[in-house]
């Protein structure tokens, strides 16, 4: 029998659906045993997960061009006169699209979508670059296949009394309040 290849996210999605697995039953424990096993379990699904993330990153990049690949990085411009080929766009793309696994510690399914509705939004400004276009359309394919995996009901977990909102909480609140005006 041939052998089935997994995606290239498998394991990263793996640990998503495992760890939005374990918060539904982190909220419906009662014993404090029982809680204490599944933060735990949430601890190691999300760093076994965003290695997992990181490694799958790595590979995607390396197929990128140098030129690229550092200009990505921060650490080289771009000559003025550079023409991405649509290969090289897609690989962009594909780089960026490695599930954000990390943001399960703070947004919804529901504020998953929402932002990855305004990453494509953005995608599609007169003043956005191939690269960061490429960049953003990865971004909001990562985050719908995240919100996929974790399931429409699902809700990170509670915030502390007092603690601030992450950078992308902030934009998906954002993104709600616009869509209430």
């Amino acid at each position: 029998m041939p052998r089935i290849e997994p995606s290239p996210d498998h394991y990263t999605l793996i640990c998503a659906r495992q760890y939005a697995a374990t918060m539904r039953k982190l909220e419906t424990a009662i014993r404090e045993d029982e809680r204490r096993g599944h933060m735990k379990l949430l601890h190691y699904l999300m760093d076994a997960g965003i290695s997992e993330a990181d490694l799958e990153r790595r590979a995607r990049e390396v197929r990128l061009p140098i030129d690229l690949r550092d200009y990505i990085k921060k650490s080289q411009p771009l000559p003025v006169n550079r023409i991405l080929s649509r290969e090289e766009v897609e690989l962009i793309r594909q780089a960026s699209s490695v599930l954000p696994i990390a943001t399960l510690d703070s947004l919804s399914a529901h504020q998953m979508l929402d932002l990855a509705d305004m990453y494509e939004g953005w995608a599609q400004g007169s003043r956005i670059n191939g690269i960061d276009m490429a960049r953003l359309l990865g971004w909001a394919d990562g985050l719908r296949e995240l919100a996929s995996v974790a399931g429409a009901d699902y809700e990170p977990p509670a915030m502390v009394p007092g603690e601030a909102d992450t950078l992308l909480q902030f934009l998906a609140k954002e993104m709600k309040s616009d869509e209430a005006h």
